[in-house]
């Protein structure tokens, strides 16, 4: 039996964390010997007539309801309605249909196949209507005010499974029965992990690590607000070592006192050698959607990580956490790192700190 994946990333276990996940799903079915073909977009999608693709349009958007603005994009829905029919008519029987892209230019999919008489998967990588600065190409609208998007798309869905369950825990909400499969990295990946553990029991911790790539916008935000704290700190005897997909984007941010040192894009093995001398990996994100793939495998190679409340949603009772919700609060569990003791992890509760912030609040 085929499966196609349907996904906006080239599933790729060494990759980012979008390819990883893929790469997850993909190795799922493989593993049970089937044969699973990667389909793109480009893929599906493609230019229509015109004239056809508008009355197509228009007859979705009055049968479901749709608030559409204005003709391009009721004709672009149209001309992805009309690929769809086509990509579905051609594939293969029996056959699984495992949508991971759900885009807004993907709204359509599981009600068209639905009409078909077809069965769609749905594996989202995140809600994409609740990713900061995503625009809806069907109403124009900017995340967060989409949703509805995202929940017609799951309406019309056979099974669901999120990557978090703060987003099962949503859809729930709207009476769709999303399961929930947490990221879990493949089995080549997760025997490079366990190599890294093996090493740091025996490797002196000599630094802390900023890992993510500047070219995700909640990476890229929290990125940017942690260096600019890290440079009014100006701690001279920290070293902190930058890596990532486009950190260059953030080299003229950094101040020399603040003790980063911005190495950019670097080779796996380079990656093991900095996991093994890391006291912990810094995180701060921007909240969004999904889950970060990073947290459980730095998890897995026993790498403490140091992260804020919104990042680490869906890991929020993981062993090896140090979870803050200011960047006062890690300024200072920075200072106290190489004396905090491991119990002290994992706290959402710190009676003093919630005393601080609330005697801010006096009114005089």
């Amino acid at each position: 039996m085929t499966v196609y994946q349907i996904t906006c990333f080239q599933p790729d276990e060494w990759g980012h964390g979008g390819e990883k996940r893929s790469a997850q799903v993909r190795e799922i079915f493989e593993k049970r010997e089937y044969k699973v073909e990667t389909k793109y977009y480009k893929d599906i999608i493609s230019n229509q007539p015109l004239f056809k693709s508008l009355i197509k349009g228009i007859k979705f958007t009055v049968k479901y309801q749709i608030n559409t603005k204005g003709f391009r994009n009721i004709s672009h829905l149209g001309a992805r309605i009309i690929s769809t029919q086509n990509f579905l008519r051609s594939i293969n029987r029996p056959s699984m249909i495992i949508l991971e892209n759900t885009h807004s230019a993907m709204t359509h999919f599981t009600a068209i196949a639905s009409e078909m008489g077809i069965k769609t998967v749905v594996i989202p990588h995140n809600l994409e209507s609740l990713v900061p600065r995503q625009v809806s190409r069907l109403t124009n609208k900017i995340a967060p005010f989409w949703l509805d998007e995202d929940i017609f798309l799951m309406k019309y869905a056979s099974e669901i499974f999120t990557i978090s369950r703060e987003e099962q825990w949503l859809l729930k909400l709207f009476s769709i029965d999303a399961k929930y499969l947490p990221y879990k990295s493949t089995s080549n990946y997760d025997e490079y992990l366990t190599q890294i553990k093996k090493k740091r029991e025996k490797s002196l911790k000599e630094h802390f690590l900023i890992m993510g790539s500047a070219g995700n916008t909640p990476t890229f935000q929290g990125m940017v607000k942690l260096i600019e704290y890290l440079n009014k700190l100006s701690n001279s005897k920290l070293k902190i070592y930058l890596i990532g997909f486009g950190t260059s984007s953030v080299q003229k941010m950094i101040h020399k006192k603040s003790g980063i040192i911005n190495l950019g894009e670097i080779t796996n093995d380079q990656l093991s050698d900095l996991l093994q001398k890391s006291k912990a990996v810094i995180i701060n994100q921007n909240c969004s959607s999904g889950a970060l793939t990073k947290i459980p495998e730095l998890i897995r190679a026993s790498v403490p990580i140091i992260i804020n409340s919104g990042a680490a949603r869906n890991f929020y009772n993981l062993k090896g956490l140090y979870i803050y919700n200011s960047l006062k609060e890690l300024g200072k569990i920075i200072e106290s790192f190489d004396t905090i003791n491991e119990s002290n992890g994992n706290s959402v509760y710190n009676e003093e700190l919630i005393f601080e912030y609330c005697s801010a609040c006096v009114n005089s």
